[in-house]
């Protein structure tokens, strides 16, 4: 079966070697011109001599990163292919361990972790394994053609990486960051890009740490630690793995469709089943009673700035209906916090409200996305649970907080609960002494009296 692009064929031919920028970096270790692009071979077409031959990467290396080129390489230099990889049974063990990654990443979303292989142990076999595993993944993940497994997935692979990176020296981290066109000046801890470079890649990381402004200029670099430089380049793989899935989903041959729905059915409905779960487990849950504690600093911040008597613009009061509505608060009860607008009427402010909640119209409107809340100029800025990631609706802020908020209702209510048992038991056991001492002590002065 020949296949193309992301679909690993095994015939593609190698491009041309490209000399990148960066010709006598000192910080890297003595290395000239760093990798070449993202293929980490060596520098056969430089033409400025002297210079020293960066050492090509170890099959250990690939089986940490597989979406490096080099992985690919790996698998056609070993006459693997795509229809190998979905029939052959030597890799049935890299399509179980590609199943249970999909699985681990549906189940545990946003917090999805993987402990880190022992990769240095591995033989060159089974470091093949490993690279097998993750494409037969990608294959099956991109071949289900669903956003939010994609979502799912790309920030599984993300947060594995970064656990990999953090352990990583210096040589393998530019490797990695050297596949997608990131070159950093590296002195000691400190990795120094090019502007540029840094709001490209650090655009879509939210919190105002992240802003240029906040990180300063020198001759036009931006200074980060290790630290920071690995998370903006776990961002960047997040979003890369994210546009190969749709990429792939996009041209998925059809043979390779076809032997894959032949060869993973189970499977495939098996990570069907499990997705359909999670996702009605996000869209049945109930909000519950409306919980002020849990709402967002954006609606925290609006209904202050009404009770002072503000006059909100449009959208601000579209933003704070639509939140309120969404999560039970009726109409009556919405109402009356538009009481002390200054140009606040009652019938004018009833008809809008029922016109946004869908009571006098046929749409029911949901509040918009953290995005258009900055867009609208109305987010006050981010507290911990806003710079997460992966929070992008001011409904998932207030999901998450109250089931945290509940969470440590339950377990106060429960040392609440054994706190009164035990203070039970005690009163029990002291009535108990008290009954048993009563008679001796009786009959004790009665005796004193006899004497």
């Amino acid at each position: 079966m020949v296949l193309r692009g992301d679909w690993y064929n095994i015939q593609k031919e190698i491009p041309p070697l490209q000399v990148r920028r960066g010709v006598g970096r000192a910080s890297n270790g003595g290395r000239v011109g760093g990798r070449v692009g993202a293929w980490g071979g060596l520098l056969h077409n430089f033409i400025q001599p002297p210079y020293q031959s960066p050492p090509v990467p170890s099959n250990v290396f690939y089986a940490r990163y597989p979406f490096l080129e080099g992985s690919r390489l790996m698998l056609q230099n070993n006459g693997i292919s795509v229809d190998r990889l979905i029939k052959d049974p030597l890799f049935v063990k890299p399509r179980q361990d590609a199943i249970e990654r999909i699985l681990e990443a549906i189940e545990r979303g946003d917090d999805a972790t993987e402990d880190i292989v022992h990769f240095e142990a591995m033989q060159e076999s089974d470091c093949m394994m490993v690279i097998a595993s993750s494409v037969i993944a990608r294959m099956m993940v991109s071949s289900i053609k669903d956003d939010l497994l994609f979502n799912w997935y790309a920030h599984y692979v993300a947060l594995t990486e970064h656990r990999m990176l953090m352990e990583e020296d210096e040589d393998g981290i530019l490797d990695v960051a050297l596949h997608f066109e990131i070159e950093p000046d590296i002195d000691g801890e400190t990795y120094k890009l090019q502007f540029t470079d840094y709001l490209k890649h650090s655009a879509r990381l939210k919190g105002p740490e992240w802003k240029l402004i906040n990180r300063g200029l020198d001759n036009g670099q931006v200074s980060l630690t290790k630290k920071v430089f690995i998370r903006m380049l776990m961002e960047t793989i997040r979003l890369y793995t994210l546009d190969k899935l749709h990429e792939m989903a996009e041209n998925v041959p059809e043979p390779v469709l076809k032997a894959m729905k032949k060869e993973f059915q189970q499977d495939i409905k098996k990570i069907r089943k499990e997705l359909d779960s999670k996702k009605a487990e996000y869209e049945s849950e109930n909000l519950g009673e409306v919980t002020a504690d849990a709402f967002p600093p954006c609606v925290v911040l609006l209904i202050e700035r009404m009770r002072k008597g503000d006059n909100l613009s449009h959208e601000a009061r579209f933003a704070v209906v639509s939140f309120l509505h969404t999560i039970g608060m009726g109409s009556e009860d919405i109402l009356k916090f538009f009481g002390t607008s200054p140009d606040f009427d009652v019938e004018r402010s009833r008809y809008q409200i029922e016109h946004i909640t869908g009571k006098s119209s046929s749409t029911e409107y949901t509040p918009p996305e953290c995005k258009s809340m900055k867009g609208f100029a109305i987010c006050p800025g981010e507290n911990k649970l806003c710079a997460k990631r992966w929070m992008s609706h001011p409904l998932t802020y207030y999901r998450i907080r109250g089931k945290d908020i509940r969470k440590q209702m339950a377990e106060a209510a429960i040392e609440a609960e054994k706190a009164a048992a035990a203070q039970a038991k005690k009163a029990e056991a002291e009535a108990k002494d008290e009954s048993s001492d009563g008679p001796n002590k009786e009959s004790d002065g009665q005796s004193s009296k006899t004497n």
